[in-house]
């Protein structure tokens, strides 16, 4: 059926990759012959729900698509080119193998893929097998789509139906769970933007630009889709009143999207049934806080017997004889798989993912102080997030550390002054409460990768014992925190760092006369930049190189007066803390604030990839392991540190 679509009106918008399922077959040639793939990956059998994303404005349009499949219609210059891949569950960097055939049969108004190549990789050999058993009888294809038009507009009880007119499949792949067959298939955007033109009825737009219109969801539950005018046959499309409730709403849930992702559908609903902000939010809030809740809940609950039995030398050994991370064995995947699923938390390096909750720390605890034979030695079991507290000099100086983010987090902060006023109660006057200007703004905390590299011996790898395991966690988990330490002292904000205190803009600054050499009145004039910005208050403390410590122990705080600058772990009153990461470039320095303010944001787990190539003349096998950490400051300035004349 071919649409008239110049008295149509045009508009443009970005969209993503979009996907729909199918089912593959496996034939036999014969005796001893190979199998042969093919499958309809595409068909105009018409599909319900929320079927494109537009991704400038983030939100679903709703409606019923149907792909067409003319010559006219497809674009198959990639999908038919050979190099289109084969994929699993569109994993972009999971090449299985390749499509060296493609068929438009007009006549069935399908796509068929007549010719599947697979890889002779572990992941190519492995899902060949898992299709030819039957394991895996799910495919989907993505696909772009170049054009749409409005065949028929939304009415009271059906949605609008939407001809994609011009589209381009770009690949296929297995996976284990189909789309959601009420939807049909499933869209991603991956960042990847593409232009989508969409023919729609003029009656739909309204030259009044205080005005959105949206299409309206099916309700799940009746079926309704909004209130309608009775008096009248016209489809009515609701609108968000103003173009303040929309762009409100949708900011709002774009602002939590990825720790509620399901607040996005809150507001395109909203949006589509016209629904002002004033009632929107405190139901979003409700259900924001329910998500918030149960994500802080999630634990894996293991018992110190598990704990114990969790090894990553285990891991390791099996990595290095070239095992995936995807199919390692025995319990450590057991654990990594649940802590996956529960987090919402994916491997970002292709590595292995392993749950704090499954790392104990051992620590030495002297209880007795009998020496020789009969001392006697206690070990305590610690959370890596505890360890990381104690080894740390500036979580134990007082910065926060929040685990177990998903995505990008978003933390609001209030000016540190705020603006108080007197009200005239007098009811004749007919004043009314001034609101304060209060400063906020979002303190937005973007995952930066840290990578910390281990030499293990292949002698280390044999070895079960829990000592040597023991080992290998600590020296990495000390590794972490010294990182951690050097990102929020001194953090360039380059090269892929975070950005410590004496990077960020707005942090107080004294002079001293010579590096790592204060006066007395240095040390108080620190104390006193951070009083006069209303901020001496919370976990106030000085945090120093081990080259300046020295000089203030053996300084007097003046000529002819007892006391140093630096006494019994104290300066002007706070505590004192030694690290040597207290450098800004070259220059060893001093930190004064409130610690607190310092927050520390760490997304998911460790994530393990083992390189046993790169030594391999020497039996050495190099672990890296990643951990995605941003630090923020919540007010500048609460903190002051030195600079030297």
């Amino acid at each position: 059926m071919t649409i008239d679509t110049e008295n149509m009106e045009q508009i443009r918008v970005k969209s993503g990759i979009h996907y729909r399922q199918a089912d593959i077959s496996v034939r036999a040639d014969g005796d001893g012959g190979t199998n042969t793939y093919e499958f309809d990956f595409s068909s105009e059998v018409p599909v319900d729900g929320r079927w494109m994303w537009v991704e400038d404005q983030e939100r679903y349009v709703y409606g019923t698509e149907v792909l067409l499949h003319g010559k006219a219609n497809v674009d198959l210059s990639f999908i038919g080119s050979g190099r289109a891949p084969f994929l699993r569950d569109h994993n972009w960097t999971r090449q299985a193998g390749v499509i060296e055939g493609v068929e438009l049969d007009e006549s069935r108004k399908v796509l068929r893929v007549n010719n599947l190549k697979f890889s002779r990789s572990q992941d190519g050999q492995d899902l060949q097998g898992d299709i030819d058993d039957g394991i895996r009888k799910n495919v989907s294809v993505g696909y772009i789509i170049e054009e749409v038009v409005e065949a028929e507009p939304p009415q009271r009880d059906t949605p609008g139906v939407y001809h994609v007119t011009k589209w381009k499949p770009y690949e296929v792949s297995s996976v284990s769970i189909p789309a959601d067959e009420g939807v049909g298939f499933r869209q991603r955007s991956d960042d990847m933007h593409f232009e989508t033109v969409v023919f729609r009825s003029k009656q739909q737009s309204n030259n009044n630009k205080e005005e959105e219109r949206e299409m309206v969801p099916e309700n799940n539950n009746t079926g309704d889709r909004g209130n309608q005018n009775p008096a009248t046959n016209q489809p009515e499309i609701l609108v968000a009143e103003r173009e303040t409730d929309f762009d409100s709403i949708l900011g709002v849930a774009k602002l939590n999207a990825k720790r509620f992702p399901d607040g996005l559908d809150l507001a395109n609903e909203a949006v589509a049934k016209g629904e002002k902000f004033a009632s929107f939010i405190p139901r979003y809030m409700e259900a924001l806080k329910e998500e918030s809740e149960r994500q802080a809940t999630v634990k894996l609950d293991l018992s110190k017997n598990e704990k114990t039995r969790f090894s990553l030398l285990s891991v390791v050994r099996q990595m290095s004889e070239g095992v995936t991370a995807d199919n390692i064995k025995g319990f450590e995947k057991e654990v990594s798989d649940e802590y996956i699923k529960s987090r919402g938390y994916e491997p970002q390096h292709g590595g292995f993912v392993v749950p704090y909750e499954a790392i104990p720390l051992k620590r030495a605890a002297i209880i007795s102080t009998t020496t020789g034979a009969g001392a006697v030695e206690e070990i305590h079991s610690g959370e890596v997030i505890e360890f990381l507290r104690d080894e740390a000099t500036i979580t134990r100086a007082g910065a926060r550390m929040i685990s177990g983010l998903v995505g990008k987090f978003d933390m609001a902060r209030i000016g540190v002054g705020t603006s108080a006023y007197w009200v005239d109660e007098v009811a004749e006057s007919g004043s009314d409460i001034t609101t304060s200007a209060m400063d906020i703004d979002l303190l937005q905390f973007t995952p930066n990768t840290l990578g910390v590299d281990q030499a293990l011996t292949r002698r280390m790898l044999n070895q079960t014992s829990l000592d040597v395991e023991a080992i290998v966690r600590q020296d990495m988990f000390a590794e972490l925190a010294d990182a951690i330490d050097l990102a929020g002292l001194a953090g360039t904000g380059a090269s892929n760092q975070p950005t410590g205190i004496m990077y960020t803009s707005g942090v107080n600054t004294e002079e001293i006369a010579t590096e790592a050499t204060p006066a007395w009145s240095d040390i108080v004039n620190m104390e006193t930049a951070v009083a006069e910005d209303k901020a001496l208050k919370g976990s106030l403390a000085y945090v120093a190189h081990p080259t300046a410590i020295g000089n203030m122990k053996q300084t007097l705080k003046a000529s002819g007066v007892p006391g140093f600058i630096a006494e019994d772990g104290q300066t002007n009153g706070y505590t004192l803390f030694s690290t040597s990461n207290a450098l800004k470039g070259a220059v060893k320095s001093i930190i004064f604030g409130n610690f607190n303010e310092l927050m520390i944001g760490m997304w998911g787990g460790i994530e393990l990839v083992v390189n046993p190539y790169l030594y391999a003349k020497k039996g050495i096998t190099v672990l890296t392991a990643f951990q995605d950490i941003d630090v923020q400051l919540r007010h500048p300035v609460s903190f002051c540190y030195n600079t030297v004349a």
